[in-house]
């Protein structure tokens, strides 16, 4: 319910909000994964708060995957999107690779990989 309702602030529009009520909630369990990943997730939608989603990505990935956890590939496809908003393009290039070694159908990663090739 914790990320359900950050989304719905989200698509409400009010992207400071959901990022708030991630930050608070991460505060109080700072081992609940998924809000890690879902702070990733709407940072490399919003380009809000960059370096704190690169770090939230990074200990996502870190963590043990199981079938409860958000995908790791798409972990994988933030970050590389997210070193591609700062310019750090041989990063984004290997997240993007990283992406599609554990989803090699991943649409968006390989797309996001395809136009990083074509410049």
């Amino acid at each position: 319910m914790r990320v359900e309702l950050s989304w719905i602030y989200s698509n409400a529009g009010d992207h400071l909000k959901a990022f708030n009520f991630i930050k608070d909630v991460i505060n109080d369990n700072p081992d609940h994964m998924p809000l890690y990943y879902q702070f990733g997730r709407l940072s490399s939608n919003t380009r809000i708060y960059s370096d704190k989603a690169v770090e939230c990505l990074k200990k996502y990935l870190r963590c043990a995957p199981t079938e409860k956890l958000p995908r790791t590939d798409y972990a994988h496809y933030f970050l590389g999107r997210m070193n591609e908003f700062n310019n750090e393009i041989a990063m984004a290039i290997k997240e993007y690779e990283n992406a599609l070694k554990i989803d090699r159908k991943n649409k968006h990663a390989k797309e996001a990989l395809n136009n990083l090739k074509k410049k």
